[in-house]
């Protein structure tokens, strides 16, 4: 199978299992609700955002892993891969004991943390807490492992155990919590489920792949080249965890847990904005590493962002522009009025995220070239300014402030300053990546929106409503993205696609 293809069925494969994580959630969220309480659920969400930071310590290590192998593997070099995984086998084993001493100060303090809750809250608080650890371990031991199956270029491996990681997940935590488990059954599961998957993807590399990692010297070199990415991927991790749990540790330490589950909810279609684009991401790291060692100019790595990006503008705008108009909708039969301000915090951050979202090709470019330290340094700094101005505004205007603070870090550090380092420094030629990967299907977007704003004015409700007006809205932004928004090439591919499987 030629990488390409192998690549296009990963894609496929993501987006099945992005797909299945969405019905997930919309089945999992109100299952919480309505078997745990609106507290209950809140202080879940508030001891999970609180473990994230705890998370920050996981330094892209799969993308440190995929980006050095491949370069041994491209020069031939299996004496250097072995050598290099054992590197970071140890550095792993080392974070994985620097994050269960972490957990533990962090755990022996909740009480002076989140000095609302009650007493029987921070007992379940611990519990929940002592758990999230041990899950954090195996994430970072999976993205090890991720790490190897990726360089190896076996995409469809790695996306395939993420669905059924999904899948049974699902399935188990609906089990347990049936069971009288309670809001620990979401942890249990997450565990069990992780350890499951750890254990596969570390058999396939052993068994199938036949790799091994070896300690032959100590590598001076490699702990010159790479640290910088690592520290660069820590910062990320920093920034990312911080802006996704932040807010919620803000509401909950200033506010209540109710609010926190408001938040948690529009938390849930910020992530499904955020994943639906990014699954891609990850498989284009191999090729922007070949291309990066065969030293590609700057227009071929802009075209490589250029290519997905279209692909994830179409995703964002139907996504932002369905949940405009069918939002509150969705959020009144699915988590009930009590929650429908998701709706409100939802959009704002939305917004300002649609940028950078679809141009995140560019980060596996600055992978490849190592050079991610400016980024994630800047992203840390407006994380800061986030942190201050979420607090001021939390205590000016309530549970609006923290996505209004989430945006402006959005606008200055992701859209501004990254846009002029990008043309800057590294090369991308940014007004034509924007103007190509914009084109034809912004206005379609727009137009769309225009045409199905009356449905809002019919006075009709209940979930088939809903699904008949969004179907109506799919079917026009496929009609008018094909007629307009699609340039010849995209044309072209979506015949094909329908040729292969409508007349299969």
């Amino acid at each position: 199978m030629s990488n390409s293809s192998s690549r296009n069925k990963a894609i496929i494969i993501a987006y099945i299992a992005l797909g299945t994580n969405m019905l997930s959630m919309l089945v999992l969220t109100p299952f919480y609700l309505k078997h745990l309480g609106i507290n209950t659920y809140g202080l879940y969400q508030l001891i999970f955002s609180v473990a994230q930071y705890i998370l920050m310590l996981e330094f892209g290590i799969s993308m440190v892993m995929t980006r050095y192998i491949l370069q041994y593997r491209i020069q031939n070099d299996r004496r250097e891969e072995e050598n290099f995984a054992m590197h970071c086998l140890y550095l792993v084993l080392g974070l994985c004991l620097l994050i269960v001493m972490a957990g533990w100060v962090v755990e022996n303090n909740i009480e002076n943390l989140f000095p609302n809750l009650t007493t029987g809250e921070i007992s379940v608080a611990h519990s929940l807490f002592k758990w999230m650890i041990v899950q954090i371990v195996l994430i970072v031991l999976d993205q090890y492992f991720q790490g190897v199956a990726l360089a190896y270029e076996r995409y469809t491996i790695v996306k395939g155990i993420g669905l059924m990681r999904i899948l049974l997940k699902t399935a188990i935590v609906i089990l347990f919590i049936q069971f009288g488990m309670g809001v620990m059954g979401i942890v249990y599961a997450d565990v069990l489920v992780m350890l499951l998957c750890c254990a596969m993807v570390l058999l396939y590399i052993k068994l199938v792949l036949n790799f091994k990692a070896k300690w032959h010297y100590f590598n001076r070199q490699f702990i010159k080249e790479a640290t910088p990415l690592m520290f660069a991927l820590l910062l990320q991790s920093i920034v990312t965890y911080a802006n996704n749990a932040i807010n919620m540790t803000i509401l909950g330490r200033m506010i209540d847990t109710t609010t926190v589950a408001i938040y948690a909810v529009a938390m849930t279609f910020i992530s499904v904005f955020s994943a639906v684009p990014t699954t891609i991401q990850s498989v284009y790291l191999p090729q922007a590493t070949k291309m990066v060692v065969k030293r590609a100019d700057n227009e071929q790595l802009t075209d490589l962002v250029i290519g997905p990006g279209r692909i994830q503008l179409i995703l964002c705008m139907g996504m932002l522009c369905g949940f405009l108009l069918f939002g509150q909708q969705f959020i009144s039969l699915w988590t009930g009025v009590k929650t429908l301000q998701a709706w409100n915090i939802a959009l704002i951050i939305m917004v300002p995220m649609m940028i950078p979202l679809v141009q995140n090709v560019c980060l596996v470019v600055l992978t490849a070239k190592n050079r991610r330290t400016f980024r994630s340094v800047v992203l840390l700094g407006i994380t800061a300014v986030n942190i201050l101005f979420t607090i001021v505004l939390v205590k000016q205007i309530g549970i609006l402030g923290a996505p209004i603070g989430t945006a402006l870090a959005y606008l200055v550090g992701n859209i501004v300053v990254m846009n002029v380092y990008y043309q800057k420094k590294i090369g991308f030629n940014i007004p034509r990546m924007f103007k190509e990967i914009f084109s034809g299907i912004f206005w379609c977007a727009i137009g769309t929106a225009i045409i199905c704003v009356p449905m809002l004015l019919i006075p009709a409700s209940g979930m088939v409503w809903l699904i008949t007006e969004c179907s109506i809205f799919c079917l026009v932004y496929a009609l008018l993205l094909y007629g307009f928004g699609l340039n010849r090439k995209e044309k072209s591919a979506v015949m094909q696609i329908y040729r292969r499987y409508i007349h299969a």
